[in-house]
C-alpha cells in the first residue's frame, strides 16, 4: 500500500529554533473601552510596551483579568483604559 511509504521532510521554510525565547518579564492584561466595545492589551512590567489581543511569544509571567464576558461594567477599574 503506497499510504504507508509516505515519509515526512523537514520544512525549508521554519527555522529551527522556532521557540521564543522567554523574556523573563511580566505582562499585565488591561482593557481598552470605547463605545461600549473593550479589547484586551498586555503591558511588560519591565519596559512598559504594549501589545494588543493577547501577550507577546515567550511572556514568562502573564497576569490576567478575570473573565469578564466584555461587560465594561464588571472591570477592575485599575485596568481599564477608557478611550475617546
Amino acid at each position: 500500500d503506497k499510504k504507508d511509504d509516505y515519509v515526512p521532510k523537514k520544512s525549508r521554510r521554519v527555522k529551527r529554533k522556532m521557540v521564543a525565547p522567554a523574556d523573563g518579564d511580566t505582562w499585565t492584561e488591561y482593557v481598552a473601552v470605547k463605545n461600549d466595545q473593550t479589547r484586551s492589551f498586555f503591558v511588560s512590567k519591565n519596559t512598559e510596551k504594549r501589545v494588543w489581543d493577547e501577550p507577546p511569544s515567550g511572556a514568562t509571567h502573564i497576569i490576567w483579568l478575570e473573565d469578564h464576558d466584555g461587560d465594561p461594567a464588571v472591570l477592575p477599574k485599575d485596568n481599564v483604559v477608557h478611550l475617546g
